[in-house]
Protein backbone atom coordinates (compact mmCIF):
# COMPACT_ATOMS: atom_id res chain seq x y z
CA UNK A 1 0.00 0.00 0.00
CA UNK A 2 1.11 3.45 -0.98
CA UNK A 3 4.49 2.34 -2.87
CA UNK A 4 5.52 4.21 -5.78
CA UNK A 5 7.49 1.81 -8.57
CA UNK A 6 9.49 4.13 -10.86
CA UNK A 7 10.50 1.77 -13.09
CA UNK A 8 9.30 1.61 -16.85
CA UNK A 9 8.71 -1.40 -18.60
CA UNK A 10 7.37 -4.48 -16.22
CA UNK A 11 7.68 -3.08 -12.87
CA UNK A 12 5.91 -6.06 -10.94
CA UNK A 13 5.67 -9.26 -12.61
CA UNK A 14 3.90 -12.41 -9.97
CA UNK A 15 2.92 -14.40 -13.07
CA UNK A 16 1.96 -17.92 -12.03
CA UNK A 17 2.38 -17.04 -8.35
CA UNK A 18 0.62 -18.23 -5.64
CA UNK A 19 -0.77 -15.87 -3.15
CA UNK A 20 -2.01 -17.40 0.03
CA UNK A 21 -3.30 -13.70 1.46
CA UNK A 22 -4.34 -10.41 0.05
CA UNK A 23 -2.49 -8.46 -2.73
CA UNK A 24 -2.96 -4.53 -1.59
CA UNK A 25 -1.55 -1.96 -4.43
CA UNK A 26 -3.65 0.29 -2.75
CA UNK A 27 -3.92 3.64 -1.03
CA UNK A 28 -1.50 6.02 -3.23
CA UNK A 29 0.14 2.49 -4.85
CA UNK A 30 1.74 4.50 -7.93
CA UNK A 31 3.12 2.61 -10.87
CA UNK A 32 5.37 3.94 -13.83
CA UNK A 33 5.44 0.29 -15.38
CA UNK A 34 3.60 -2.94 -16.23
CA UNK A 35 1.98 -4.93 -13.18
CA UNK A 36 1.85 -8.60 -14.42
CA UNK A 37 -0.18 -10.88 -12.71
CA UNK A 38 -0.88 -13.43 -15.86
CA UNK A 39 -2.13 -16.73 -14.10
CA UNK A 40 -1.57 -15.85 -10.55
CA UNK A 41 -3.70 -17.53 -8.07
CA UNK A 42 -4.60 -15.30 -5.16
CA UNK A 43 -6.07 -16.68 -2.08
CA UNK A 44 -7.47 -13.29 -0.81
CA UNK A 45 -8.57 -10.16 -2.40
CA UNK A 46 -6.91 -8.09 -5.26
CA UNK A 47 -7.01 -4.37 -3.93
CA UNK A 48 -6.43 -1.63 -6.28
CA UNK A 49 -8.27 1.49 -4.14
CA UNK A 50 -6.95 4.35 -5.48
CA UNK A 51 -3.93 3.29 -6.80
CA UNK A 52 -2.52 5.19 -9.98
CA UNK A 53 -1.09 3.17 -13.17
CA UNK A 54 0.74 4.52 -15.65
CA UNK A 55 2.07 2.25 -18.21
CA UNK A 56 0.23 1.53 -21.14
CA UNK A 57 -0.28 -1.89 -20.92
CA UNK A 58 -1.11 -0.64 -16.86
CA UNK A 59 -2.56 -4.15 -15.24
CA UNK A 60 -2.74 -7.64 -16.94
CA UNK A 61 -4.10 -10.05 -14.71
CA UNK A 62 -5.33 -12.38 -17.95
CA UNK A 63 -6.28 -16.27 -16.82
CA UNK A 64 -6.05 -15.12 -12.67
CA UNK A 65 -7.61 -16.93 -10.19
CA UNK A 66 -8.51 -14.53 -7.47
CA UNK A 67 -10.87 -16.32 -4.52
CA UNK A 68 -11.96 -12.73 -3.19
CA UNK A 69 -12.74 -9.95 -4.50
CA UNK A 70 -10.92 -7.49 -7.20
CA UNK A 71 -11.15 -3.66 -6.14
CA UNK A 72 -10.86 -0.64 -8.75
CA UNK A 73 -12.41 1.95 -6.31
CA UNK A 74 -11.46 5.50 -4.82
CA UNK A 75 -10.40 7.10 -7.24
CA UNK A 76 -8.29 4.39 -8.67
CA UNK A 77 -6.82 5.76 -12.14
CA UNK A 78 -5.19 5.10 -15.41
CA UNK A 79 -5.09 5.80 -18.92
CA UNK A 80 -3.42 2.40 -19.95
CA UNK A 81 -5.36 -1.42 -20.08
CA UNK A 82 -6.12 -3.23 -17.42
CA UNK A 83 -6.57 -7.34 -18.71
CA UNK A 84 -8.81 -9.80 -16.81
CA UNK A 85 -9.12 -11.89 -20.09
CA UNK A 86 -10.14 -15.39 -18.73
CA UNK A 87 -10.05 -14.40 -14.99
CA UNK A 88 -11.51 -15.88 -12.20
CA UNK A 89 -12.82 -13.60 -9.66
CA UNK A 90 -14.66 -15.87 -6.30
CA UNK A 91 -16.46 -12.34 -5.13
CA UNK A 92 -17.19 -9.10 -6.65
CA UNK A 93 -15.44 -6.95 -9.34
CA UNK A 94 -15.56 -3.21 -7.59
CA UNK A 95 -14.76 0.12 -9.81
CA UNK A 96 -17.01 2.03 -7.57
CA UNK A 97 -16.29 5.26 -7.20
CA UNK A 98 -13.37 4.73 -9.34
CA UNK A 99 -11.56 7.85 -11.75
CA UNK A 100 -10.43 6.98 -15.22
CA UNK A 101 -9.51 3.85 -17.42
CA UNK A 102 -8.81 2.99 -21.01
CA UNK A 103 -9.30 -0.11 -21.87
CA UNK A 104 -10.88 -2.87 -19.33
CA UNK A 105 -10.75 -6.40 -21.20
CA UNK A 106 -12.87 -8.63 -19.17
CA UNK A 107 -13.36 -11.35 -22.28
CA UNK A 108 -14.36 -14.87 -20.89
CA UNK A 109 -14.31 -13.59 -17.39
CA UNK A 110 -16.18 -15.14 -14.61
CA UNK A 111 -17.25 -13.70 -11.73
CA UNK A 112 -19.08 -15.28 -9.22
CA UNK A 113 -20.37 -12.40 -7.14
CA UNK A 114 -21.33 -8.71 -8.55
CA UNK A 115 -20.01 -6.33 -11.30
CA UNK A 116 -20.21 -3.00 -9.69
CA UNK A 117 -19.84 0.21 -12.28
CA UNK A 118 -21.23 2.96 -10.66
CA UNK A 119 -19.95 6.97 -10.13
CA UNK A 120 -17.30 6.33 -12.05
CA UNK A 121 -15.61 10.02 -12.33
CA UNK A 122 -14.53 9.88 -15.84
CA UNK A 123 -16.47 7.05 -17.84
CA UNK A 124 -15.92 8.75 -21.44
CA UNK A 125 -12.46 7.25 -21.41
CA UNK A 126 -13.61 3.82 -20.40
CA UNK A 127 -13.26 1.09 -23.29
CA UNK A 128 -15.38 -1.64 -21.64
CA UNK A 129 -15.04 -5.19 -23.34
CA UNK A 130 -16.95 -8.02 -21.73
CA UNK A 131 -17.31 -10.39 -24.74
CA UNK A 132 -18.52 -13.96 -23.13
CA UNK A 133 -18.36 -12.58 -19.35
CA UNK A 134 -20.18 -13.85 -16.74
CA UNK A 135 -21.02 -12.23 -13.53
CA UNK A 136 -23.88 -12.24 -11.08
CA UNK A 137 -25.53 -9.08 -10.22
CA UNK A 138 -24.46 -6.16 -12.57
CA UNK A 139 -24.79 -2.94 -11.11
CA UNK A 140 -24.58 0.40 -13.05
CA UNK A 141 -25.72 3.96 -12.99
CA UNK A 142 -26.30 5.99 -16.26
CA UNK A 143 -23.84 8.43 -15.46
CA UNK A 144 -20.75 5.60 -15.58
CA UNK A 145 -21.78 4.37 -19.17
CA UNK A 146 -19.38 4.23 -21.64
CA UNK A 147 -19.37 6.64 -24.55
CA UNK A 148 -21.22 5.23 -27.50
CA UNK A 149 -18.90 2.46 -30.03
CA UNK A 150 -17.08 1.70 -26.14
CA UNK A 151 -19.38 -0.61 -24.97
CA UNK A 152 -18.98 -4.53 -26.07
CA UNK A 153 -21.51 -7.19 -25.02
CA UNK A 154 -21.57 -10.03 -27.26
CA UNK A 155 -21.69 -13.28 -25.11
CA UNK A 156 -21.74 -11.57 -21.98
CA UNK A 157 -24.36 -12.86 -19.74
CA UNK A 158 -25.77 -12.15 -15.82
CA UNK A 159 -27.86 -13.30 -13.05
CA UNK A 160 -29.39 -10.01 -12.82
CA UNK A 161 -29.29 -6.14 -14.16
CA UNK A 162 -29.51 -3.30 -11.65
CA UNK A 163 -29.78 0.12 -12.39
CA UNK A 164 -28.92 2.91 -9.16
CA UNK A 165 -29.50 6.90 -8.80
CA UNK A 166 -25.84 8.50 -7.97
CA UNK A 167 -25.68 7.96 -4.09
CA UNK A 168 -25.88 11.08 -2.59
CA UNK A 169 -22.38 12.38 -1.05
CA UNK A 170 -23.19 10.48 2.55
CA UNK A 171 -23.87 7.66 0.82
CA UNK A 172 -21.07 7.46 -1.30
CA UNK A 173 -18.16 8.36 1.08
CA UNK A 174 -19.71 5.42 3.26
CA UNK A 175 -19.63 3.41 -0.21
CA UNK A 176 -22.63 2.85 -0.38
CA UNK A 177 -24.93 2.37 -3.93
CA UNK A 178 -27.41 5.31 -4.61
CA UNK A 179 -31.13 3.95 -4.75
CA UNK A 180 -32.24 1.41 -7.12
CA UNK A 181 -34.37 2.55 -9.60
CA UNK A 182 -36.49 0.61 -12.33
CA UNK A 183 -34.76 -0.50 -15.51
CA UNK A 184 -37.47 -0.11 -18.27
CA UNK A 185 -37.43 -1.26 -21.46
CA UNK A 186 -36.71 2.03 -23.32
CA UNK A 187 -33.54 2.57 -21.06
CA UNK A 188 -32.27 -1.07 -21.68
CA UNK A 189 -32.77 -0.41 -25.41
CA UNK A 190 -30.59 3.00 -24.73
CA UNK A 191 -27.03 0.77 -22.96
CA UNK A 192 -27.37 -1.87 -25.62
CA UNK A 193 -27.31 0.63 -28.65
CA UNK A 194 -24.14 2.38 -26.61
CA UNK A 195 -22.08 -1.05 -28.86
CA UNK A 196 -20.63 -0.41 -31.75
CA UNK A 197 -22.83 -0.13 -34.44
CA UNK A 198 -21.78 -3.53 -36.32
CA UNK A 199 -22.61 -5.12 -33.16
CA UNK A 200 -26.19 -3.58 -32.16
CA UNK A 201 -27.78 -6.24 -34.50
CA UNK A 202 -26.04 -9.28 -32.89
CA UNK A 203 -29.06 -11.17 -31.46
CA UNK A 204 -27.20 -12.44 -28.47
CA UNK A 205 -27.45 -9.27 -25.83
CA UNK A 206 -30.69 -8.87 -26.82
CA UNK A 207 -32.23 -12.02 -25.45
CA UNK A 208 -29.92 -12.44 -22.10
Amino acid sequence: SGATLAATGVALSANRARITGDVFLNNGFSSSGEILLLGAQIDGNLDLSGAALKAAGALNADDANIKGNVFFRRRFSTSGAINLVGAQIGGDLDFHSAGQFGAISCDGMRVAGNLDYMTVAHPETANLRLFGANVGIFHMDRESWPQKGYLHLEGFTYGDLVLHKQPASAQNAQGQFGDIIPLDSATAIQWLQLQRELDIALPQPWMQ
